[in-house]
């Protein structure tokens, strides 16, 4: 059983970003006015398509506009993490430990945050040893082309969990689901022909393409998992542990 974790707004409480600032800046930079916020939103959903929305903004070099994005990004998260206001979700750590308990579990990230940040964010909270593989844009061939709400990054957990016989090579999908906070997270998981599980976090609506939705991590127990997966795994008694 594969569980995939979204990073940010799933693990991470980065709600004190303003996004929309790091947008702007990496904008000016580029020449190019701020545009309106359902164009914004077009961005933030865009996945493959993206390029061509920053062409149509007016971006001329679309490589060195993720650049700005990304250190203007980077910048401003580890001066908020240094500050406090980007924090670890209270839910995260108990809910990680439980699941590691169920036999045969795999778990993994799938973020698209840049490598170098999202290693800053794993570190700073100590949460590389949870997982058993991460997954964070620019890593490899994982791409902005690439990133979510395209199926790429969750197909190719999948393959690197099979390399290492930690999923089954026949229907593999079957034993995978993803946990996101974020539409395109959802939209993500259901291309990719998975269960979405989607945690509702700082007033984010619930999206038509979860499969569940939950409000806290403490949620992913067994019987939702047997109710998804339709198979019943062991766990291990914490008392034998």
């Amino acid at each position: 059983m594969l569980l995939i974790f979204d990073l940010d707004m799933t693990l991470v409480d980065v709600s004190s970003v303003d996004f929309e600032m790091i947008l702007r800046h990496a904008l000016e930079i580029s020449g190019v006015d701020m545009p309106m916020q359902e164009e914004i939103k077009e961005l933030w959903h865009s996945g493959s398509d993206h390029p061509s929305i920053l062409e149509r903004w007016g971006v001329k070099n679309i490589l060195s506009f993720w650049k700005y994005f990304d250190e203007k990004d980077e910048e401003t998260r580890k001066r908020l993490m240094d500050a406090g206001t980007i924090t670890l979700f209270p839910d995260v750590v108990p809910a990680l430990e439980r699941l590691e308990q169920i036999e045969e579990m795999v778990l993994a990230i799938h973020s698209n945050t840049p490598k170098p940040l999202a290693k800053i964010e794993l570190d700073r909270f100590e949460l590389t040893k949870h997982f058993d593989f991460i997954l964070a844009l620019n890593d490899g061939d994982y791409n902005q082309l690439r990133a979510k709400p395209e199926p790429w990054g969750i197909n190719h957990i999948i393959r690197k969990m099979q390399k290492r016989n930690l999923l089954s090579r026949k229907h593999p999908h079957r034993e995978v689901a993803f946990i996101g906070d974020s539409e395109i997270d959802m939209i993500a998981a259901s291309r990719a022909g998975i269960p979405g599980i989607q945690i509702i976090r700082g007033g984010v609506n619930p999206s038509v393409h979860a499969t569940r939705i939950i409000t806290t991590l403490n949620d992913l127990d067994y019987t939702l998992l047997q109710s998804i997966f339709h198979v019943k795994k062991h766990i291990r008694d914490h008392a034998d542990c």
